[in-house]
């Protein structure tokens, strides 16, 4: 398995669609199984007013340290002229929103890759079999 397959959910992929329906996708990478989530609230920035936001998360479920899941956020932004649902995202913030989405997916997949190094080197029989000729 070297890349990342849905394992359920709708095969929905536009973050504002999933934030409107409420669902929740799970994604394996390497065996490793993550919670993918984007959910709607007003922004937090007060020096702009009216906004909403878009929050996208993914965490590991499975596959992992439970003590130390894999986790990653981003948030995407509509502020100010009125901007109050997710609808009213304009092609810039849609743009910007499935920009997060690739980057939460891809730190999590390096994450991944990343632990499975450190386990191999950490191995001493994997590091005696990289080292012979």
């Amino acid at each position: 398995m070297s890349a990342w397959e849905q394992v359920a959910g709708s095969k929905e992929n536009d973050p504002i669609r999933l934030a409107e329906s409420g669902e929740k996708q799970q994604w394996s990478f390497h065996g490793r199984i993550f919670d993918f989530e984007c959910r709607s609230a007003p922004h937090k920035y007060q020096l702009i007013p009216n906004g909403v936001q878009l929050e996208m998360s993914i965490v590991e479920s499975s596959g992992g340290d439970p003590a130390k899941p894999i986790q990653c956020a981003e948030v995407a932004i509509q502020a100010g002229d009125g901007a109050e649902l997710l609808s009213d995202f304009d092609a810039f913030a849609r743009i910007n929103a499935e920009a997060k989405v690739r980057d939460i997916f891809a730190y999590a997949g390096k994450m991944v890759l990343a632990l499975e190094e450190l386990e191999r080197l950490a191995d001493p029989d994997a590091a005696a079999v990289d080292t012979k000729p």
